[in-house]
């Protein structure tokens, strides 16, 4: 699944509330993690991200193959 906001729209709360939508249904439902990937260069997804608590917990080299560089960090926010 990709999340994503179109630059016209962002700074306007879209993409907080869809990530808090998808939190609070993982919740309830019993899933204890979750995980995502952010291309290293991505600072405001970094940045987006690490206010809501997720952690990097590792780097990918080669995880794109049609981006440079591509290289994506692993994150992840435990419930």
């Amino acid at each position: 699944m990709t999340l994503g906001v179109l630059a016209n729209y962002r700074h306007l709360g879209y993409g907080a509330k869809i990530l808090e939508k998808i939190i609070i249904d993982s919740k309830k439902i019993g899933i204890k993690c979750i995980g995502l990937h952010v291309h290293v260069d991505n600072r405001n997804a970094l940045k987006f991200y690490g206010k809501r608590g997720f952690n990097i917990i590792g780097k990918v080299d080669e995880y794109y193959k049609k981006i440079s560089p591509n290289s994506a960090y692993i994150l992840e926010l435990m419930l």
